[in-house]
């Protein structure tokens, strides 16, 4: 079991959830905890109590994407619980079907809720024959209403335990939420809705407090700079030619306004946004923060495409922003996953994504958000605003991050009651709507928009600075050696230090490598059909031709399967079965050359 140190707050969920189950009071458990405090360490924690006891022999993880699986991932093998996070389902039919171990030796396997709500009775089966500990990852994906939910439930009535996590523990129409209790209340606008019931909670304003284990608090302030502005889009009627004109005016408080007039990347609001997004990530700079990097949200890949040339054409006019280099991360970009898996330590600037980049990205440097979508649910903007929240160590005290946003009344709404756990102050309430977004109608074509920025406000701001901040600043400026830290006062040497040590510092001026995707090692399975290939060939070039390409690769294949004792192998065999693989086709292949005796292959 990890000694990693825990928040409080983490001890203290753990302490609960654990206690029940072992109590066998099997109440449904739901963690509802801020974005950035650390639910996924719980829930390995928990996972590692559980196996280690021996009271459940699989834990399975539901994630909503394949980035929020890879830090499930990561976390599992850091308490040294062997995972796997690409078991397809065909691979555990195959295992049902034989009436096996359908779990092989792993003691997590990861899937997303798709892959588990395809074929629900596969995950059924396995909690049947395993005793398995289920845990659903931001659980709001998971209406129990919907195909989703439906699966969701039919697998945890199967499973011993369960335990759902959630920074934001609702979905925008008001259902129910699968392995969560709930109860009935009423919205803003007086709906009917249904709440989920957390266990335990720890929201963001618990999480701005010091926790007394690391002296710190969790999560580090943000603030919100909203842009007022005015656009007017007019179109002409297809039916009957007559032309008419929309206008958003953000100074009215009309939450029935749609975004889209504003965002366009050509227009003088948008224009106003970026430079201001812009001048907050040059701020963090000149404070010290040389790894400060910006996160740009847009509509679709077309409108991402035009933010990101707005912004390098804003770039290029400013000498203190030429060097920030942009990149654009989509779904279909080339190793996407692993792009923004490497975001959080290289030296990227500003990232335009769309909707890949939200939930579950722990990229510690963002410190700026601009808020392009016209997306108005509450969900998805405190998810996008999680994205800032995260506490850097490297970083000083009094750490913050800045989000722009439209200052449409919808999204001040949510700023406002993000800010109101910042600066426990009364703001007067305002009245969410529903999604002011939406595309132009088939029945009208756009003939022209214009947008303007009329103003913008700050709704809070920091300016208290600690030594860390200093020992940064001055690192930065006067490249500072460590025995120069000999002068100074024991903490701002100790902070000069340690940030001399852990910070690579990149003097200006030098052009640095573009990103480039690094190759992984090749694995096991790929070492096995390099290998398979090579005897094939040689086999052909050895005169071998009553067999197809394809007979003799399922022939080679069987026979390494019969030499190591297996019926088949795929991404669930267990790594010791593909090693000893290997071996007995590298000794195969060297028979084949004349290297090896036959006698010395079989053993």
């Amino acid at each position: 079991m990890s000694t990693r140190s825990r928040l409080t707050w983490q001890n203290e969920a753990l302490q609960l959830i654990v206690n029940e189950w072992r109590e066998d009071r099997l109440a449904k458990l739901l963690t509802a905890a801020c974005t950035g405090s650390g639910k996924t360490y719980v829930g390995v924690t928990a996972s590692d109590i559980m196996l280690a006891d021996g009271n459940v022999s699989i834990v399975v993880v539901m994630a909503p994407t394949v980035n929020i699986k890879l830090g499930w991932q990561e976390q599992f093998e850091a308490f040294n619980i062997r995972v796997c996070s690409e078991a397809k389902n065909q691979w555990l039919r195959r295992r049902r079907d034989d009436g096996g171990n359908m779990i092989e030796n792993y003691g997590a396997i990861v899937v997303t809720y798709a892959q588990l709500a395809s074929e629900p009775e596969l995950f059924e089966e396995m909690a049947k024959r395993h005793p398995m500990l289920l845990i659903g990852d931001e659980i709001h994906h998971a209406d129990d209403n919907e195909d989703y939910g439906e699966a969701v439930e039919r697998v945890a009535d199967a499973a011993k335990y369960t335990l759902a996590l959630s920074g934001t523990p609702f979905n925008t129409r008001g259902g129910s939420l699968a392995m969560c209790d709930s109860e009935d209340d009423v919205d803003d606008d007086g709906n009917a809705i249904r709440r989920a019931k957390p266990t335990f909670s720890f929201s963001y304003q618990h999480a701005l407090a010091i926790d007394p284990v690391v002296g710190r608090p969790v999560c580090r302030k943000v603030e919100f700079t909203t842009v007022i502005g005015k656009g007017e889009v007019e179109y002409r009627s297809l039916a009957n030619d007559e032309t008419f004109k929309r206008v958003t005016d953000l100074a009215k408080q009309n939450k029935t306004d749609r975004l889209l007039h504003l965002l366009d990347a050509e227009g003088d609001f948008m224009c106003e946004c970026a430079r201001t997004a812009l001048k907050a990530l040059a701020t963090f700079r000149k404070e010290g923060d040389r790894r400060a990097a910006m996160l740009a949200c847009a509509i679709d890949k077309k409108h991402g495409r035009h933010l990101a040339e707005l912004l390098q054409a804003l770039c290029d006019s400013n000498p203190e922003w030429q060097h920030f280099r942009i990149q654009e991360i989509y779904n279909d970009t080339e190793a996407a996953h692993q792009r923004i898996k490497q975001l959080a330590g290289d030296r990227t600037d500003i990232v335009v994504s769309v909707r890949m980049i939200s939930e579950g990205i722990d990229v510690h440097r963002f410190r700026v958000g601009w808020y392009a979508t016209n997306t108005l649910t509450e969900m998805f903007f405190r998810q996008f605003v999680g994205r800032f929240v995260r506490w850097d160590e490297m970083l000083g005290f009094s750490q913050y991050a800045v989000v722009i946003v439209p200052a449409h009344v919808v999204l001040m709404k949510y700023a406002r009651d993000i800010e109101r756990m910042v600066i426990a102050a009364e703001i007067d309430e305002m009245e969410a709507g529903d999604d002011g977004g939406g595309t132009n109608s088939p029945k009208n074509e756009v003939v022209s928009k214009t947008s303007i920025a009329t103003g913008m406000r700050m709704i809070a701001h920091g300016n208290d600075y600690t030594e860390v901040d200093v020992a940064r600043g001055e690192i930065v400026k006067q490249r500072l050696k460590p025995e120069v830290a000999a002068e100074m006062s024991p903490t701002l040497a100790a902070a000069i230090a340690r940030v001399f040590l852990t910070e690579e510092v990149v003097p200006t001026g030098i052009e640095e490598t573009p990103f480039k995707v690094k190759k992984d090692e090749p694995s096991d399975r790929d070492r096995n059909k390099l290998l398979v290939n090579s005897i094939v060939r040689h086999m052909k070039n050895s005169g071998v031709e009553h067999e197809t390409d394809d007979l003799l690769f399922s022939r080679i294949n069987r026979q390494a399967n019969d030499a190591v004792g297996v019926r088949y192998v795929d991404d669930m065999t267990p790594p010791e079965v593909w090693q000893r693989r290997h071996v007995w086709l590298k000794q195969h292949y060297k028979m084949l050359l004349g290297q090896y005796d036959f006698d010395d292959v079989s053993a």
